[in-house]
């Protein structure tokens, strides 16, 4: 309708990108299923070979992680 205006405010440019907000959630699911890609496509709803190309894509790497005593 006429005469609505809708007002958006943008906060400082400390907004993450898309592509930075794909990489942490794709690294939250695959610590969060201790990298089973398996388990984390299905979570991802993608097909797991897209899920290994995105991880080559973003740059993620698997942190290494000691053992239990």
């Amino acid at each position: 309708p006429a005469g609505i205006s809708i007002a958006v405010r943008i906060p400082d440019m400390s907004m993450k990108t898309l592509q930075e907000i794909r990489k942490e959630h794709i690294g939250k699911v695959l610590e969060e299923t201790r990298w089973n890609l398996k388990k984390a496509s299905v979570i991802l709803e993608i097909p797991e070979d897209a899920l290994v190309k995105e991880i080559s894509k973003a740059g993620i790497v698997r942190r290494k992680t000691h053992p239990k005593k």
